[in-house]
């Protein structure tokens, strides 16, 4: 499992940077710098929205790992592009508990390859 879920990481981060270039013009979502790592919002560990497009963007590498994803500038700009409804689902996930399941796994990969 574990090396499917690095899998799924790697398609699903690729198909977000992809995304980003043309959506965001391939700026980081949350300074508007040169981006080149997909920054998820609610942090990866919470498995029931890891690989939600809503939940992940381009971020740069400053942002996303020397100020641990740029929380507030990243809040402003998931309300600001969905609306405060998908922000507060988002939080909300947090208390979800998920155990990823194969097929899940799986679904990304094939999902996100095309």
């Amino acid at each position: 499992m574990p090396s499917l879920i690095k899998k799924a990481d790697a398609v699903f981060g690729l198909y977000i940077r992809n995304r980003d270039a043309v959506l965001l013009q391939g700026r980081c979502c949350t300074c508007g710098a040169i981006g080149s790592q997909a920054g998820h919002f609610v942090k990866r560990g919470y498995k029931k929205i890891r690989w939600h497009v809503q939940n992940v963007h381009l971020q740069c590498v400053q942002c996303n790992h020397f100020l641990d994803g740029n929380e507030g500038e990243y809040a402003r700009f998931i309300i600001n592009t969905y609306g405060i409804n998908v922000f507060n689902w988002l939080l909300e996930q947090k208390k979800v508990s998920h155990k990823v399941t194969r097929y899940e796994v799986e679904r990304v990969i094939a999902t996100y390859s095309k």
